[in-house]
């Protein structure tokens, strides 16, 4: 590809990205404010709903006082003599539907008097046989003892009273003796889920769908929205003051939650989009903007490249020969700038590498050599300490035989691990220090695994880096047998080719997950004796393939080591 049109790629993708950016951003703020501002019209509702009630209640609580004060319910509560009782059901009846002609938010209104004479007068009859015994057996009936006169309000009776399929509210309070104040009666007064409705809801689409439950989140309201019942499932609406949009069934809700004087919550449930429908902003100045700046950046970078890259053409065109292996400096014409700088520095770079040339590969040599032992010095006998405690415990625990197998193994190991300070060793000297290893590890773990050894003697006399196979099993021992429950088994087995041997550990360990062995193979794991090993050897044979390793989680792991024959000596 051409510098001239990576140049107008480039800027062309830094505008894209910039303004992407831009008009994500506009995006975003845009839909910040529409939610800003139906969260405060969905608040301004619930607000609204809740002083709408407490008029309601204030309203009722008035006209119940009205009632409790009035001198013909006082008289006739006071005698409740059953010689007068069709007289004064007769009057109270009177009175009361007089009272409630003019007062048309009350459904019906139920009194009891000491003597458990009933007077009522129910024209929707939502509530039927309300019965004094039925009061004063309910849960909240001590509570309203407690009141002393002030009234108690429950949502649907809180199934003290036999309803219908109607919802409504009852204010309950008891009826106190205007001279003594003593208990004298018990009223109830009940309004309407229809009448509430009518009251709390206006056109605004956001006071359509409100539910309104009492204190133990009975429904008193349920709102227009067909699924409410199934959305008060879907979230939690016990936080005062909860407002928030949430995806519900694959829709978006603004759901705004109010708890009001009473204990009750006032839950606005509304579709967003039918809220914030009319409310998106559109920015056709930013769309105008964003055309003309294309334009121009488009004209800008064309010239602009034109002027750049035609010097750097003809550079190009005079060093095309160097990918052909020929390094020859170049000879052209250029200006006082950075096109005639970058001349003389490859014409300098072309002398230099001629001048080095030469000595690249001998470095190359030092270089993998002088690898190759700082990785050989990485491999540290680290075990030799436990070795040395493991010794001491056996000593005082008077287990002197092996003791001294421990010891034995341990100096025959070290013997063959110094080597005389070889850089190499043979396959039989390495499966020794292996086999003295083994020893040391088993008498260290007390027998946790069994040792298989096949050796084809084709392979004894092969030399290999000293530390091939040891580090393999100390990965084996560590990483796989250790963690196993019950004993385990290493197995160490040649394989003989006509170009290359085939060096094996295998344990029946916990073995390695898929991760673990893609990290180990891509260089990104801690282990030092086998990360080291695995270079030293790619190092040793110029290869990234000298190690494979095939694992199961629960099952083992094989680690296997190609080795070509084209290394022997």
């Amino acid at each position: 590809m051409k510098i001239s049109t990576k140049i107008i790629l480039y800027y062309l993708l830094i505008f894209i990205l910039s303004m992407s950016f831009i008009i994500l951003f506009f995006i975003e703020t845009d839909k910040k404010t529409i939610s800003d501002k139906v969260k405060q019209m969905s608040v301004d509702a619930v607000k609204s709903i809740s002083s709408k009630m407490d008029y309601i209640i204030d309203i009722t609580d008035n006209q119940s006082k009205m009632l409790i004060s009035s001198q013909t319910i006082q008289n006739i509560l006071r005698d409740g003599n059953a010689k007068n009782e069709f007289i004064y059901q007769q009057e109270m009846d009177n009175y009361i539907a007089d009272f409630m002609n003019f007062n048309d938010n009350i459904s019906s209104i139920y009194i009891f008097d000491n003597y458990g004479n009933k007077y009522f007068i129910d024209y929707t009859s939502p509530v039927k046989n309300i019965s004094l015994e039925a009061i004063k057996t309910s849960s909240w009936y001590n509570r309203l003892i407690d009141l002393d006169g002030r009234y108690l309000l429950k949502s649907n009776g809180e199934n003290t009273f036999q309803s219908g399929s109607k919802n409504y509210v009852s204010m309950i309070r008891i009826i106190n003796d205007l001279n003594t104040q003593k208990p004298i009666g018990i009223m109830v007064i009940n309004v309407s889920e229809e009448y509430i409705k009518n009251k709390l809801y206006d056109e605004s689409a956001a006071t359509q769908n409100i539910i309104l439950l009492d204190e133990k989140n009975n429904n008193i309201i349920n709102g227009n929205l067909p699924a409410n019942k199934k959305l008060l499932k879907s979230f939690n609406y016990d936080s005062n003051g909860y407002s928030a949009i949430q995806n519900i069934n694959s829709k978006q809700y603004i759901i705004t939650e109010l708890q009001n004087k009473y204990g009750w919550k006032i839950i606005s449930i509304n579709l967003f989009n039918e809220l914030s429908a009319g409310k998106q902003s559109y920015n056709v100045v930013l769309l105008i903007a964003m055309v003309i700046n294309g334009i121009l950046l488009i004209v800008g970078l064309l010239f602009t490249s034109l002027i750049i890259t035609k010097p750097i053409r003809k550079l190009t065109q005079a060093m095309k020969e160097v990918k052909f292996g020929e390094f020859k400096e170049v000879n052209i014409n250029t200006g006082n700038d950075e096109i005639g700088d970058l001349k003389d520095i490859y014409n300098i770079m072309i002398r230099q590498i001629k001048k080095l040339f030469i000595d690249i590969v001998e470095e190359h040599k030092t270089k993998r050599k002088a690898e190759l032992e700082v990785l050989q010095t990485q491999i540290k006998p680290h075990f030799l300490y436990n070795s040395l405690d493991a010794i001491s415990s056996l000593v005082l625990s008077k287990e002197n035989d092996q003791a001294l197998e421990f010891v034995k193994a341990l100096g025959q190991f070290y013997r063959l691990f110094l080597s005389s300070g070889n850089e190499e060793i043979t396959i039989k000297e390495e499966i020794d220090m292996v086999k003295h290893y083994l020893i040391v590890q088993k008498i260290r773990l007390g027998g946790k695994f069994t040792i298989d050894i096949k050796i084809d003697n084709r392979v004894l006399d092969f030399k290999i880096p000293r530390l091939t196979l040891q580090p393999l099993v100390e990965n084996a021992i560590k990483h796989g047998i250790r963690g196993k429950l019950g004993p385990g088994k290493i197995s160490i087995y040649t394989m003989y080719y006509e170009d290359y041997i085939i060096l094996s550990v295998e344990d029946d360990g916990i073995g390695i997950d898929e991760e673990k062995i893609k990290n180990i193979k891509n260089g990104i794991f801690t282990g030092v004796g086998l990360r080291a090993t695995i270079e030293r050897l790619n190092i040793y044979y110029d290869s990234e393939n000298v190690i494979d390793i095939l694992s199961e989680k629960g099952t083992g792991t094989r680690i296997t080591i190609n080795i070509p024959r084209a290394k022997e000596s």
